[in-house]
């Protein structure tokens, strides 16, 4: 899998300069308009680049199954993470309520980027990666080029119960896995030690310390999204609310894929039901579920192929419309 790394200006329409990886699609005819573009959002504290093993293993089955109606694929460092936190060094004031709101209004500018303002979208984000698409899709004015959603075991809030829990466990669990280390082997060896590691695919410990930090001028490597910008991420309780209030909306705007683990670590069985009631309504629609088993709300890191099969089976209708027009 090759891939070309780029930077999004998405001046005036958001204030951050934006890193962006456009990977490559094995063509096997010619281009067609209806072809889909996948855009990528990762989780809170990671990077574009944690996608990587999931866009592998899809390429890997979308080419033995034979389906041909992805033109291209694109993974995105949201604001404060990843290069995107490079490429703004003097790191701007968000304008807005909070970072649900501000990765709302940034994902809004990457889909009216030229880049892609004329590509049939479908969107895929993992816990606050899957959160931000239904508030972006549902804004006015409403995205044209969105045509589905995928939402890998999505984060929203629909009782203060849920929020008492969140509150404590998160930022908790940032400060225990650390920011600041002496060299990529010695973070790497810490978070091996991790219960939350536990089970994580091989390929993802190594992408997290390559990608995730950058070196320090006196020595040793810190993460490029500091501790306190990823606890305001935990912390933005409105903007939780808001997912959950946007949730049916979206559904109904475009076609929306929830993918949940089957584990409820993170926070347990009442939260997880909440954010799928939310969404389906009392009639079970309009979004569609499906739920990989023996895997937690990390189910990106641990099963990256499982959950590239269901990206793939959500996306079946879409791409036998596509190979039917080629």
């Amino acid at each position: 899998m090759t891939s070309e790394t780029l930077v999004l200006d998405l001046r005036p329409n958001h204030r951050l300069l934006t890193a962006a990886k456009r990977y490559s699609v094995p063509r096997t005819s010619p281009a067609n308009h209806d072809a889909l573009t996948l855009l990528f959002v990762h989780s809170t504290h990671t990077c574009k680049e944690y996608w990587e093993p999931t866009i592998d293993e899809f390429l890997d089955i979308a080419s033995a199954r034979g389906h041909r109606g992805v033109q291209e694929i694109w993974a995105v460092d949201s604001p404060y993470h990843g290069d995107t936190a490079l490429l703004n060094p003097d790191k701007p004031e968000m304008p807005y309520s909070g970072p649900f709101e501000d990765w709302e209004h940034w994902l809004r500018a990457i889909l009216r980027h030229d880049a892609l303002c004329n590509r049939r979208i479908v969107l895929i984000g993992h816990s606050m990666g899957a959160a931000v698409l239904p508030l972006a899709i549902i804004r006015e004015p409403r995205p044209h080029n969105v045509v589905a959603s995928i939402l890998v075991e999505p984060v929203a809030l629909h009782s203060v119960e849920a929020w008492k829990k969140l509150a404590r466990v998160l930022p908790e669990g940032a400060r225990r896995r650390g920011h600041r280390f002496k060299s990529r082997e010695e973070a790497l060896a810490h978070f091996r030690t991790l219960p939350s590691w536990k089970g994580y695919d091989e390929r993802i410990g190594r992408i997290y310390v390559d990608f995730t930090f950058t070196p320090l001028k006196e020595g040793g490597i810190a993460s490029k999204c500091s501790l306190e910008r990823e606890i305001e991420c935990y912390n933005d309780m409105e903007g939780l609310y808001r997912v959950f209030r946007s949730l049916r909306p979206a559904a109904q705007a475009v076609p929306m894929h929830i993918t949940m683990a089957e584990g409820d670590r993170f926070a347990g069985p009442a939260f997880k039901e909440g954010i799928l009631n939310g969404a389906l309504g009392p009639d079970g629609k309009p979004a569609t579920v499906s739920t990989i088993l023996d895997a937690e709300h990390e189910v990106v890191q641990q099963k990256p192929r499982e959950v590239a099969l269901h990206i793939l089976e959500a996306m079946i209708g879409l791409l036998d419309s596509v190979h039917a027009k080629l």
